[in-house]
């Protein structure tokens, strides 16, 4: 079960699979934020970091899982990232979803 807020998380359980950034019908971008018991990560587009510009800002601490999505960790570079992405769109969705156990974004390659 998961929910949305605006420019926010909510609580919500996943089978582990990975969704990539989507559109509502508004045209509003979602965003899934992963977490387990002891990180959280949203996962983003890679075009979009770089449409922001803000590639060379993003730590060793988040991680790609191919080259189209990136996971960005929850207390650096995801902030940098929503900061970014609402100054220049405004509001945006994210959902979370919980990963009871270890998350699979610790097993990807990192960012750096």
């Amino acid at each position: 079960m998961s929910d949305k807020r605006d420019y926010g998380k909510s609580n919500g359980e996943s089978n582990g699979k990975s969704t990539r950034a989507t559109r509502d019908k508004g045209g509003k971008m979602k965003f899934t934020f992963y977490s387990d018991s002891g990180h959280g990560w949203l996962e983003v587009p890679y075009a979009m970091i770089k449409e922001l510009g803000i590639e060379d800002q993003i730590s060793g601490y988040s991680y790609v899982k191919d080259p189209l999505k990136v996971f960005l960790e929850e207390d650096c570079d995801a902030p940098v990232f929503i900061e970014a992405y609402t100054k220049k769109y405004g509001k945006m969705d994210i959902v979370e979803k919980y990963i009871d156990g270890e998350c699979f974004i610790h097993e990807l390659e990192s960012y750096r």
